[in-house]
């Protein structure tokens, strides 16, 4: 014998956002239950908005929350638009693994155009789906022994470059920082990093 169910909504079940949406129309209520706009970045936008005074463009891809993912024309499009300006980007790519329907995950480190100016930021917690670890890391363009001498001296946050203790000095671009510091040491530098 099927189970009865007292409701007020009319065959709830996989016609829910339809049945919802007929509801609100129904009922002249304001429909928030489903729809989903073009989340794509409008890149004669981008462009109008850019000035001499532009410094860095923050790019979220994936994107949380709308899951929009820049594909290889927003790249191209990308690259035209900052061809002649000054312009670093941070490009949060934290969401990387997590994509589907078989799009491709178009990092800017792909782009030699766009990786020389960019900081991509990525996490270990979400590629490992454990969020709770909250560790991330950065990747640059930069080579290591410039990028520590860069911050160090401009932000006043000293690292150690990796190819130090490479007897051939191969770059892989990576710098070491130690946490066996007082908490108000770590908390003082990453004030400073935070600001950079």
């Amino acid at each position: 014998m099927p189970m009865e169910i007292d409701s007020k909504l009319p065959e709830v079940g996989v016609t829910i956002f339809t049945v919802m949406s007929k509801l609100a129309n129904d009922h002249g209520a304001i429909n928030l239950s489903q729809g989903f706009p073009d989340y794509k970045i409008d890149w004669n936008a981008v462009k109008d908005h850019l000035s001499p005074k532009t410094r860095l463009m923050i790019l979220n891809s994936p994107h949380n929350p709308s899951g929009s993912v820049l594909l290889e024309d927003d790249m191209q499009a990308l690259k035209h638009i900052l061809n002649s300006a000054d312009v670093l980007i941070l490009s949060d790519e934290v969401y990387e693994h997590i994509i589907f329907d078989d799009v491709i995950h178009e990092s800017i480190s792909r782009h030699p155009e766009l990786a020389s100016r960019s900081f991509v930021v990525s996490s270990f917690g979400k590629t490992y789906h454990t969020t709770g670890w909250k560790i991330g890391y950065c990747l640059s363009d930069e080579p290591d022994v410039a990028f520590s001498r860069r911050i160090t001296i401009d932000h006043g946050v000293a690292s150690i470059p990796v190819s130090a203790f490479y007897h051939d000095h191969t770059d892989h671009r990576v710098v070491r920082f130690c946490f066996a510091k007082k908490n108000e040491t770590l908390e003082r530098a990453a004030e400073k990093l935070c600001r950079i």
